[in-house]
C-alpha cells in the first residue's frame, strides 16, 4: 500500500502516503540533523560505564544526542555475566575523529565513526 486512509471516527477525511509517513518518522528520529556518530566495539555493561563513556565524549567537545547499546538482550538469570554490546553514540561536533580519538585514549576500541557535513563557518 501506498496510502493509508486518515480518519475522524469513522469518516474518511483524507489520505496520507507511506512516503509522508517515513518522512515524519525520520523527522522525529532526527535523522536529517547534523549529528556525527561512531560505534564502539562490544563492552560489557555494568554501572556508571554509559555515563563514562558520555564524559569522554562530551570532554571531547562533542555535544551528546544518544547512547545506543546494541545487540542481544541480555536473558540471563540475575547474578549472570551479561553479554557485551557495541555501542552507539549519536553526538554534534565539528570532528567525529576527536571524539574517537578521545575515546580510544580512555581504553574504548571504535569500530567506525561518521562524520556529519557541517557547513563553512564564514571568515
Amino acid at each position: 500500500m501506498a496510502q493509508f486512509p486518515v480518519l475522524d471516527g469513522e469518516r474518511v477525511v483524507g489520505v496520507i502516503s507511506a512516503n509522508e509517513i517515513f518522512q515524519l518518522a525520520a523527522h522525529c528520529l532526527g535523522a536529517w540533523e547534523q549529528r556525527s556518530g561512531l560505534t564502539l566495539a562490544p563492552i560489557v555493561l555494568g554501572p556508571g560505564v554509559l555515563g563514562r563513556i558520555a564524559e569522554v565524549a562530551e570532554a571531547a567537545g562533542s555535544v551528546l544526542h544518544a547512547l545506543y547499546p546494541v545487540g542481544p538482550h541480555p536473558s540471563e538469570p540475575e547474578g549472570s555475566v551479561a553479554p557485551a554490546r557495541k555501542i552507539v553514540i549519536r553526538f554534534g561536533a565539528q570532528r567525529a575523529a576527536d571524539v574517537a580519538a578521545a575515546l580510544e585514549a580512555a581504553g574504548y576500541a571504535v569500530l567506525d565513526t561518521s562524520e556529519a557535513q557541517w557547513p563553512a563557518l564564514a571568515a
